[in-house]
């Protein structure tokens, strides 16, 4: 059973949320406590798995709670709902909650969040991973480009769509800009699925914020090739990927669904650099054998708690395995798929399932031209 504690100093607002999710006690054990101390308290005694708290409460802030649960529960799934349109407090949540939900929050929008959070946790049965990927605040950037991004974004002839460019060539600033745009404290009526229309939405002061919190790549000089590899190849089969979808006739959400997955297929990469750095060039075989799984499992779990959306998690999941997908018709995980594919072991995919292509009535030799200018 999912242990869900919410955490508010109005006893009104949870005695309204008892009432909201009454349903969900056959599945979920929750707890309601007016205070951070008190949640804190209750944790040491029997921690849980997803935590929600308001922002603005009395004696310890939201704030203050979210980095001692990170510190102290790292493997516990941290939410915020909050009534608080505060710009400044929201990017201060950032690396410390996994998603922003605000009030009022419609039921089935609070019941989706915390169902996501925990809905992979099965593939991670190692108490290590699963504290290693809900401890996660920010992904692992190049320096290069983050060098890039810093002096475009200081350039005063240089646009914020200069700067999205960049981003867009970094796994880690990627998924962090489309997490934090994709949060209920924007409100944007739609998905943003790509990392230019995100910093534009988002401006300059935020971009900023979020690009110098970033998180450098700083392992030995002999890891850069192995890096440099793992991010070309996000980029290449996110282009690769967008093709595919285009060509086949998909529609234009499914099309930019299909770009973020290729852009974010490795971000379970990025997660093993901070425990098991030595998988970063490895195979799946290799990654199942040390830690029992692999990164596409642990790339979707973590994206899965940011809240992106099912389409791209389902893609980074199975990207490499597709038939253990629940899904087999021709969307973002087959066009991520055969992307990887086309360009071979520049993506370490040793063999693609040609069964799961067969299904879909897909061969991959009709799309062997796309990969003119792969190695461009």
């Amino acid at each position: 059973m999912v242990r869900v504690m919410f955490v508010d100093d109005e006893p009104q607002i949870l005695s309204g949320l008892r009432r909201m999710l009454r349903k969900e006690r056959s599945e979920w054990h929750p707890e309601y406590v007016t205070s951070g101390r008190e949640a804190l308290a209750r944790m040491e005694e029997e921690p849980v798995d997803v935590l929600v708290t308001d922002m603005r409460m009395p004696e310890m802030s939201g704030l203050e709670l979210l980095a001692a649960v990170k510190e102290r529960h790292p493997e516990t799934v941290r939410l915020v709902l909050s009534g608080h349109a505060d710009q400044e407090m929201t990017l201060k949540a950032v690396g410390l909650a996994h998603q922003y939900l605000s009030k009022p929050c419609d039921p089935e929008v609070l019941r989706t969040a915390v169902q996501r959070s925990v809905r992979l946790r099965s593939h991670l049965a190692d108490v290590d991973l699963k504290q290693a990927v809900s401890g996660v605040g920010s992904l692992p950037t190049l320096p290069s480009i983050y060098s890039r991004v810093v002096a475009t974004l200081r350039d005063p002839g240089r646009t914020l769509l200069d700067v999205g460019a960049i981003i867009a060539e970094d796994i880690g600033l990627t998924a962090k800009v489309l997490q934090v745009v994709n949060s209920s404290f924007f409100g944007l009526p739609r998905e943003v699925l790509t990392a230019q229309e995100a910093t534009a939405l988002l401006g300059g002061d935020v971009v900023t914020s979020l690009v110098l919190g970033a998180e450098l790549f700083d392992g030995p000089p002999s890891q850069m090739p192995a890096a440099e590899r793992l991010w070309k190849g996000a980029t290449l089969t996110a282009s690769k990927a967008k093709e595919i979808a285009r060509r086949v006739g998909l529609d234009h959400r499914t099309i930019e669904h299909s770009y973020a997955a290729g852009m974010l297929h490795h971000v379970g990469k990025l997660v093993l650099l901070r425990r098991h750095p030595q998988l970063l060039d490895a195979t799946i075989e290799q990654e199942v054998d040390t830690i029992g799984t692999h990164h596409g499992l642990l790339g979707a779990y973590l994206l899965d708690v940011w809240g992106f959306p099912d389409p791209v998690v389902e893609a980074v999941g199975f990207h490499d395995r597709p038939r253990e997908s629940p899904t087999h018709s021709f969307g973002p995980l087959a066009a991520v798929h055969m992307a990887i594919a086309l360009l071979g072991e520049d993506c370490h995919l040793a063999e693609p399932d040609r069964e799961f292509l067969t299904e879909l009535g897909i061969d991959l030799a009709d799309f062997a031209d796309l990969m003119e200018g792969a190695d461009a």
